[in-house]
């Protein structure tokens, strides 16, 4: 039986990834996509729309569905089905992309008349010479860019109530911030710092933009100055608004790493993750840095995400205490099979000898 108006945040959670299709039209080397096990699952429309149905629209705490864990979206042919569904339905919606099908015409018109409430770019890197090793590709990145700029200007002309973020390049902090985060009082270490690097792609692919649609404008003072601001920032992105609802947004971190994830390392091993993630062979994952089912809590083609929860409290009170790292779910998360595993075993011997 499908629980409906289930809340989500009274678990803990503020998200939920679904993952309706598994595969993927890039091999990014930040992203495991290249060594999954499964890149040919798919999830049954009824399905989708069954875990839709089961979230509370009210949950005032719960900020999205994301129809996106490892995979590119807009390989799904039914997904802008989904997002009409949800947005039937009251529930706030994020699609994500890598941008490579937006030279395509109809995907963008299918993008701006579907209007998710929030629509993420992932652009990663805005450098030119970086790209295509970044993305595992072999493009024209000023095409590539070019058909970016096509849907931003389609969805200022239209005035689509969607907000748009362009992700993109990851910003060093400065280092006295990222001592204090990982409470550190003794010992060095280097922070490379790309500020300067940034600050010229950024300011390019917004003259790039600007070219193509004069309607954005160059403030090359306003981005220096945004630039800047953001090695202050340790856990949220800032963005630089480039009109109404259409942010570039700007990550900080350092070794490829979020900021924010030494946090949690450093404060005794206290997992923060508010996302829970589906994979599209229906496997409920204890969390969105999960990409194959070996860490699975349960199948949402058997049971309810309630009911999946429900079996699984032991780890969801471990998960908000002070010292997750000894739970035995959570053991594998720092370990494989996560994104998350390298990194974590790095920094623990780095930072915790």
């Amino acid at each position: 039986m499908t629980i409906k108006n289930l809340k989500l945040s009274d678990y803990g959670f503020s998200v939920l990834q679904i993952e309706t299709k598994s595969n993927c039209n890039m091999a990014c080397k930040f992203c495991p996509y290249p060594i999954r096990e499964d890149n040919k699952s798919v999830m049954l429309e009824h399905d989708v729309f069954n875990l839709i149905d089961q979230i509370d629209p009210n949950d005032t705490n719960f900020e999205y569905v994301c129809f996106s864990q490892y995979n590119e979206p807009l390989l799904d042919s039914n997904i802008f089905k989904y997002i009409r569904y949800a947005n039937s339905k009251k529930i706030r919606n994020l699609l994500i992309t890598n941008a490579l099908l937006l030279n395509n015409k109809n995907k963008r018109d299918e993008i701006v008349q579907a209007s998710p409430t929030f629509l993420k770019i992932s652009l990663q890197t805005i450098n030119k010479d970086k790209f295509n090793w970044s993305r595992g590709t072999n493009l024209d990145v000023q095409d590539y860019f070019t058909r970016i700029y096509k849907l931003l200007s389609e969805i200022k002309e239209k005035k689509t109530k969607v907000s748009v973020d362009l992700a993109c390049n990851f910003i060093s902090p400065k280092k006295k911030i990222l001592k204090k985060i990982l409470g550190l009082s003794t010992g060095d270490f280097s922070v490379p710092d790309n500020t300067k690097q940034i600050t010229n792609d950024l300011i390019n692919f917004i003259k790039g933009l600007s070219s193509f649609d004069n309607y954005f404008k160059v403030d090359e003072e306003k981005i220096k100055s945004f630039l800047v601001n953001s090695t202050n920032y340790y856990v949220q992105e800032v963005g630089l608004e480039l009109a109404p609802n259409i942010f570039v947004k700007i990550k900080p971190f350092i070794h490829g790493r979020r900021i924010s994830e030494f946090k949690p390392l450093i404060n005794s091993f206290s997992c923060e993750e508010r996302i829970l993630g589906i994979l599209a062979d229906g496997s409920l994952m204890p969390c969105c840095k999960t990409y194959n089912n070996d860490l699975s809590l349960g199948n949402i083609k058997k049971d309810s995400i309630n009911k999946i929860l429900n079996k699984n409290q032991k780890w969801l009170k471990n998960l908000r205490g002070k010292n997750n790292f000894k739970d035995e779910i959570c053991k594998k998360c720092y370990g494989e099979p996560s994104i998350r595993g390298t990194f974590f075993r790095a920094a623990i011997e780095q930072f915790k000898r």
